[in-house]
């Protein structure tokens, strides 16, 4: 069963570099409770174009916490645009769309949040976890648990892809679509 799995997500890398058809999407947010919402976000092309990079003004503090992570502080967010604002240009390039992101649940459920904090529609896109995909292509099995998960960053680095600034949203959305390109090119 493992190897079957294991052949599986190859596959799946594999049938994805060949696409050119998907966006991979990266967030960065005031926190991770269920009133947090985005303060930045990133979308690249599966050919590694940047289609969008924005900076977002939060309606509420980004927590210590989070600022500890992205480094992104009120100051850099107080003249950015309020995510309604943003919202009409990411609903038309997601909508209908093959997303993938880097913890995937995540990502989904912190754009789930900042729509509905602001009233507008959910963007309905197919989501796929490239962090689940690769847990199940390289990483160790648990009979208790099943595939580990690693940091994008180990995962990187497994690939020798350099990445130069983690946690910063358009370098991770950059880094999972080289990770997506190089697990499903090799042989």
């Amino acid at each position: 069963m493992v190897k079957e799995k294991r052949q599986q997500a190859k596959s799946r890398f594999a049938a994805l570099a060949a696409r050119n058809d998907w966006l991979v999407l990266d967030t960065e947010t005031t926190g991770m409770e269920r009133k947090d919402e985005l303060v930045s976000i990133a979308v690249v092309s599966a050919a590694g174009e940047t289609v969008l990079h924005e900076l977002i003004r939060p309606t509420q503090p980004i927590s210590p916490q989070a600022a500890r992570v992205h480094g992104i502080t009120a100051e850099d967010v107080a003249a950015a645009s309020p995510f309604p604002e943003l919202y009409p240009r990411l609903a038309e390039l997601l909508t209908g769309r093959l997303v993938l992101a880097y913890n995937a649940n995540f990502d989904r459920k912190m754009l789930q949040q900042t729509c509905q904090r602001y009233h507008l529609p959910l963007i309905k896109a197919e989501w796929e976890c490239v962090m689940d995909l690769y847990a199940a292509a390289k990483g160790r099995w648990s009979n208790r648990y099943g595939f580990t998960w690693c940091k994008l960053a180990e995962a990187c680095q497994r690939e020798q892809i350099e990445v130069v600034d983690f946690h910063e949203a358009c370098a991770d959305a950059q880094a999972t679509q080289q990770l997506v390109m190089a697990v499903g090119h090799k042989k």
